[in-house]
């Protein structure tokens, strides 16, 4: 939805904004993220002992995921190139406006 939104031959201009500088966002921190994956699992898992509740289920699933980025750097690759692909095709919709 991002990158539609950031595309959009008419997007909202609160719209665009936002997904501007989500995206900005996402191209600066996902690069960073890959590496610390797998100390994100245990954060991820302490925040949803902490807040508990439905809420929890949140953090767990956060933490699964980054479960599976570590995973793929240590292993087939597969998230991470998915990731690392995603921040490029970002690059190149920022670049070309």
């Amino acid at each position: 939805m991002l990158i539609l939104t950031s595309n959009s031959r008419h997007p909202d201009e609160r719209t665009q904004h936002l997904a501007t500088a989500l995206m900005s966002r996402l191209i600066q921190t996902v690069p960073e993220g890959i590496l610390k994956a797998y100390r994100f699992v245990a954060e991820m898992e302490g925040l949803a002992e902490f807040v508990g509740g439905g809420e929890a289920d949140i953090f767990k699933g956060f933490a699964r995921v980054f479960e599976g980025v570590a995973g793929s750097l240590e292993g087939d690759g597969v998230d991470v190139k998915t990731l690392r692909s995603g921040v490029e095709k970002a690059l190149e919709l920022r670049t070309s406006k």
